[in-house]
């Protein structure tokens, strides 16, 4: 996996679930194309294949920097 900033990763899980929800209300060629790009923007930076693992490796990585440097720290 390429190293990405927490801020980096968590801009593209947002950009994802922004393009997932607008696609899935109203799906159009616009929201399809939005929701690939952000899709493979994701596995690119997770170094995954399929959308499910690059979300899942993002969060592991965001949760394992949360755990390192708790709120309030």
């Amino acid at each position: 996996m390429l190293t990405h900033s927490d801020r980096d990763l968590r801009t593209l899980l947002a950009h994802h679930a922004d393009a997932r929800i607008m696609h899935e209300q109203h799906a159009t060629p616009g929201t399809t194309r939005r929701l690939e790009r952000a899709a493979y923007a994701l596995c690119v930076a997770t170094g995954r294949e399929a959308t499910g693992d690059a979300v899942a490796a993002a969060r592991d990585v965001l949760d394992s920097a949360a755990e390192r440097h708790p709120a309030g720290c």
